[in-house]
């Protein structure tokens, strides 16, 4: 799938570096922001609503992930 296939890209991309989210914050509608090291911010904000995943989160090392929206087939 293209989404898998972009988070691997995306995934590789940041363990290179070997960033660790510092903090995150979620908001209304599925909004949700990273404070990354470095200086580096991700904001995300969902294109669309519906029972379509927008973003899955994971707690590294558990089996704990976030799913937006939570009525999301998953």
């Amino acid at each position: 799938m293209m989404f898998e296939r972009k988070a691997r890209r995306l995934t590789d991309r940041f363990e290179a570096v070997g960033y660790f989210v510092e903090s995150a914050e979620s908001g209304p509608a599925g909004r949700f922001r990273l404070q990354l090291g470095d200086g580096v911010v991700i904001e995300v904000l969902p294109a669309c609503a519906g029972p379509v995943e927008q973003w899955w989160l994971f707690d590294r090392g558990t089996d704990r992930h976030y799913v937006f929206p939570d009525s999301a087939d998953r």
